[in-house]
C-alpha cells in the first residue's frame, strides 16, 4: 500500500543485517510436494475434498526455498484459478513446524480470510537482508516482506530505503517499482532523477506496441503471451496519456500500474500506481503534469503533481492500490 509507505515514519528493525550479497529465488517444484491435507483443510471450504484437490492441483503452482537456513524449504502456494481475479493472483507462504504446515505471511488486507498476498506482478525473491535468521522477501514488483519474529509483515518506508540498488538489474524495467521505492518512498515531495530503461516488446500493450509485436515471428509472439499467462503478470494496457512535445515525452498511465514517461523505446517510472486501477486522467497545466485517480473532470484535486521544469514530484493523495 503506497499510501501507508508514503506517510510512514517507521525506522528499520535494528535486528536487520544488510550484508553485501545477491538476491536468490524460490524455484518452482512439483505440485504434489505441497501437502494435500493442508489444501483440503484450508482451501476447499466444505467442497468435495477429492474434487477440490484435483482442481487446485491442475491449475495451481508451488515454489520452494529455504528462507531461514534450517535446511528445510518453505513453500509458496498459488492455489489455482479459483484464487485468481481480474487484478492478479493470491499467494500463500507455508513453513513446516514439526509435522504441521503453518501459514507465516500476514495478509495485506485485514479482511482477507487467509493470510497471504494478492498481486499481478509476482516476484519470488529472497533478499540478502536477514532478521532473526529469516531473510526478507520480495513477493511483488512493489511489495517486500520482513520477519517480525513470528510471521512475515509488509515493509515500512524505512525498510525500502535499506535495500541496495546493486541487488537489482538496473537494465530491467520490471524492477522500476523497487528502484523507485528505494529512492523516494516516505517523502511527499521529491526531486526526481529519472531512471531510464530500454522498453522491450511486451512491456506495454497499446496499438503501437501491438503493431511492433505483430512484426515478430509467430513463435516469439506466442512465447511472449505465454510468459504473461505463466508468470501471472498482466499486460500493461494504457489507461490515460498526455502528449508533452516540450519535453519530447509521452506520459502514460498504465492500467493497474504506474505512470511512465516514454521517449521512443526508452521510459522511466514517474510514480507507482496511485490507486487500484491507477491514474485515470493525465493533464498538463503550465509546468505541471497532473494525475487524477477520478475519471470525472469535476475532480480538481490531483493525486500527484510533477513539475516538468524542476522535476519536483508531489504526491498529494494516495489510495489503496489493492495489488
Amino acid at each position: 500500500m503506497l499510501g501507508a509507505f508514503i506517510v510512514s515514519g517507521d525506522t528499520q528493525n535494528s535486528a536487520a543485517n544488510k550484508p553485501v550479497g545477491t538476491v536468490h529465488h524460490f524455484v518452482e517444484i512439483d505440485f504434489d510436494r505441497f501437502p494435500q491435507s493442508v489444501i483440503t483443510h484450508e482451501f476447499c471450504n466444505g467442497r468435495n475434498a477429492s474434487e477440490c484437490w484435483r482442481q487446485i492441483r491442475e491449475t495451481g503452482r508451488v515454489f520452494s526455498a529455504d528462507i531461514n537456513g534450517d535446511q528445510v524449504d518453505e513453500l509458496v502456494l498459488y492455489p489455482g484459478s479459483e484464487w485468481t481475479g481480474s487484478g492478479g493472483r493470491n499467494y500463500f507462504l507455508y513453513q513446516r513446524r514439526g509435522t504441521v504446515w503453518q501459514s507465516i505471511a500476514m495478509a495485506r488486507d485485514s479482511e482477507q480470510e487467509l493470510p497471504g498476498w494478492f498481486t499481478d506482478r509476482p516476484r519470488f525473491d529472497i533478499l540478502p537482508i536477514s532478521r532473526n535468521g529469516y531473510h526478507d522477501l520480495r513477493v511483488a514488483a512493489d511489495q517486500c516482506l520482513k520477519w517480525s519474529g513470528e510471521q512475515y509483515m509488509t515493509y515500512a518506508a524505512a525498510d525500502y530505503r535499506g535495500l541496495r540498488p546493486e541487488w537489482f538489474d538496473e537494465a530491467d524495467p520490471q524492477q522500476a517499482e523497487t528502484f523507485w521505492m528505494i529512492r523516494y518512498v516516505g517523502a511527499a515531495t521529491v526531486r526526481m532523477k529519472p531512471q531510464w530503461f530500454l522498453i522491450s516488446p511486451g512491456f506495454l500493450d497499446d496499438e503501437a506496441e501491438r503493431n511492433k509485436r505483430s512484426r515478430l515471428p509467430r513463435p516469439s509472439r506466442d512465447a511472449l503471451e505465454a510468459k504473461w499467462q505463466d508468470s501471472g503478470e498482466r499486460p500493461r494496457a494504457i489507461r490515460a496519456e498526455a502528449s508533452d512535445p516540450d519535453q519530447n515525452i509521452r506520459w502514460l498511465s498504465l492500467d493497474r500500474a504506474g505512470v511512465w514517461g516514454m521517449n521512443a523505446d526508452r521510459g522511466f517510472l514517474l510514480v507507482p500506481r496511485t490507486s487500484y486501477l491507477g491514474a485515470c486522467r493525465l493533464t498538463i497545466k503550465g509546468d505541471w503534469l497532473l494525475g487524477f485517480e477520478d475519471c470525472s473532470a469535476d475532480d480538481k484535486e490531483p493525486d500527484f503533481q510533477y513539475n516538468r521544469r524542476t522535476r519536483t514530484l508531489r504526491i498529494s493523495a494516495i489510495g489503496d492500490r489493492g495489488n
